[in-house]
């Protein structure tokens, strides 16, 4: 087929206030294009030229294309004419047949309990139009009945759409509910990484971000980040089997280190899983990088004396070892000649109060110093913990991305619903400790609106009020939050040692928390957090980040 010359434009055309107008514009082509390419048109009606003098052209005119790319008109035939004797430029058109909306009736036994007219649906009719058609079916007393496509009928209304697209079908009542079976069983939905490569293709082809977030249910930012993923060469080499979570990340770390992520690209191409760790985990490196950095330049500002730890004698202490004698951080570097900021590890998140000779400067004796095994271990430890740390601030990322998608689903399946509601009443009933102390706590807000997927600076009262504005059904998810909000602000890094360090009233809650997410839920844990779980310790592996497979 040749390319189509012909121009289509968006109808700017006024409808009068007695019809609604459409929320989505149609298209139009050129009145004299399209005469010149219709035979025979009849004589304008001049009741007709009147109307649409008064109101403009309400239906859409149904055209198609032949094999030499002209425009062939399928019906319409006397809008044509009409529009043509009003002195029109242009005409409203469509590609498909479409029927007014007010001109169907639902049918009167439709099995569905639950429309499920939610946000995202109604928005994405906006954006989109009704993409299905509906199949009707013509009874007694030229009654149009919807036999399937009863949703976008009802939805139709609040997104403003004045017509739906249709196909005809003939079937008994007993057939009629056959169909509405058949399409439901054997609808396959995109899994989640088909839905990000549609998405990915979408936005490389132009899309805009509106449009895409409206049809993906994704938000514009994530749109955005597909968009820049887009104009990425290695990730265009794993798109196929990567999903939209993973491609995200891996542009954050092509921002940061080009090499590193083509790295992972290439040896994780073809298990995303561990893909998605080694990206986070990376990504979180970076983050502690930039906030040392920050550090680096306070201190720098205030003239402080700053080491590596590579670069410390034998003698070296941090201010923590040597509470005994060092009470005071600001004390000690006002009166001592050792005090210096020292980065004890390449990852570390802040560089470390340090007297560099504790011995000569007297806080204390030879015989209390650490033999050079001890301090190697000490060493060893303390990188140790600093990875550890890393893989526990990665897993919490990740378990809050997680969090936050099963909280913000625009529906949940009985089962979640039941076990949201569950855990809230048992929660409020026994005296829930941790909802108790962290319900109001400084922590609990900013995680709150995270979770809610607003921002975490956003007022506790704006956060609830937002909340408190969304469909009823979403309820038990929205209380669900507030206790996810709680316990999520219990985790923090002490919940996975068991060192000197280990804290029993932070990892006892975190073990819980856990357990309800992995058992009621099916939350599939990181190896850090299944050791929480699990009450065992922990040994952190950098370069072979742990995952449970839970079956």
């Amino acid at each position: 087929m040749s390319t189509k010359k012909t121009t289509t434009k968006t109808s700017t055309v006024t409808v009068a206030a007695t019809r609604m107008a459409p929320e989505i514009p149609w298209p139009t082509l050129s009145v004299a294009e399209l005469v010149e390419a219709t035979a025979h048109l009849p004589e304008a009606d001049t009741e007709l030229v009147a109307d649409i003098q008064a109101n403009a052209i309400y239906d859409p005119l149904y055209v198609g294309y032949d094999a030499q790319g002209k425009p062939r008109l399928y019906d319409g035939r006397e809008r044509l004419a009409a529009a043509a004797a009003a002195g029109f430029p242009d005409v409203p058109v469509t590609y498909r047949p479409v029927v007014r909306r007010e001109r169907l009736s639902p049918h009167p036994k439709n099995v569905r309990e639950d429309l499920d007219l939610n946000d995202t649906f109604i928005e994405s009719l906006k954006v989109e139009g009704c993409r299905i058609p509906v199949l009707i079916q013509r009874l007694e007393g030229d009654v149009l009945q919807v036999n399937e496509g009863n949703r976008r009928w009802y939805g139709a209304e609040p997104a403003g759409l004045t017509h739906l697209p249709y196909a005809w079908e003939e079937h008994s009542e007993a057939e009629q509910f056959l169909g509405m079976i058949s399409t439901a069983e054997h609808r396959a939905d995109l899994s989640p990484r088909a839905k990000a490569q549609a998405l990915f293709h979408a936005v490389e082809g132009g899309a805009g971000a509106k449009k895409a977030a409206a049809a993906s249910g994704m938000s514009q930012k994530q749109v955005k980040a597909v968009a820049a993923v887009g104009a990425s060469t290695t990730a265009q080499t794993v798109a196929p089997s990567w999903g939209f979570d993973d491609l995200e990340l891996l542009h954050n770390l092509e921002q940061k280190d080009p090499d590193e992520a083509a790295r992972i690209a290439a040896e994780h191409r073809d298990d995303p899983d561990e893909a998605n760790w080694q990206l986070s985990r990376t990504l979180k490196k970076f983050d502690q990088r930039e906030k040392a950095e920050a550090q680096r330049a306070e201190l720098e500002k205030n003239k402080a004396r700053i080491f590596l730890s590579d670069e410390l004698g034998d003698n070296a202490e941090p201010l923590y070892r040597l509470w005994r004698t060092v009470e005071d951080e600001e004390e000690h570097a006002a009166t001592c000649q050792g005090h210096a900021y020292v980065l004890v590890h390449p990852d570390a998140d802040h560089y470390t109060a340090y007297c560099t000779n504790a011995v000569l400067f007297g806080h204390i004796t030879e015989a209390d110093q650490q033999t050079p095994a001890s301090a190697a271990q000490t060493k060893a430890d303390r990188n140790a913990v600093i990875d550890g740390n890393i893989d526990w601030d990665t897993a919490t990322t990740d378990r809050r991305t997680w969090l936050r998608d099963l909280i913000g689903r625009p529906t949940h399946t009985k089962a979640q619903a039941d076990h949201m509601t569950e855990l809230i009443t048992l929660a409020m009933l026994g005296g829930n400790t941790v909802l108790s102390e962290e319900l109001t706590g400084n922590k609990t807000g900013p995680i709150l609106a995270d979770l809610l997927g607003q921002d975490e600076k956003t007022a506790r009262a704006e956060v609830m009020r937002k909340a408190a504005t969304r469909d009823p059904k979403r309820r038990p998810a929205l209380m669900f939050a507030v206790l996810a909000a709680a316990y999520e602000s219990k985790m923090d890094r002490k919940a996975w040692r068991t060192d000197s360090q280990r804290n029993p009233w932070v990892r006892a809650p975190a073990a819980a928390w856990l357990r309800e997410l992995c058992e009621r839920f099916g939350y599939k844990p990181r190896a850090i957090e299944a050791s929480v779980r699990d009450g065992e310790p922990y040994q952190p592996h950098a370069e072979e980040p742990q995952t449970e497979t839970v079956d």
